[in-house]
């Protein structure tokens, strides 16, 4: 096999994607989802 077939190959593979991103700080509620997104906070 080549490199594209080993690269279609590995993408198969669960879990899908090769990035994840998770929140650091509860984002159950509205609320919670507002302060996180306040701009110019970060």
């Amino acid at each position: 096999m080549g490199l594209d077939d080993d690269a279609r190959e590995y993408h198969r593979e669960e879990p899908p994607g090769k990035i994840e991103i998770s929140t650091t700080k509860p984002t159950n509620t509205q609320r919670d989802l507002s302060l996180a997104y306040s701009p110019g906070v970060a």
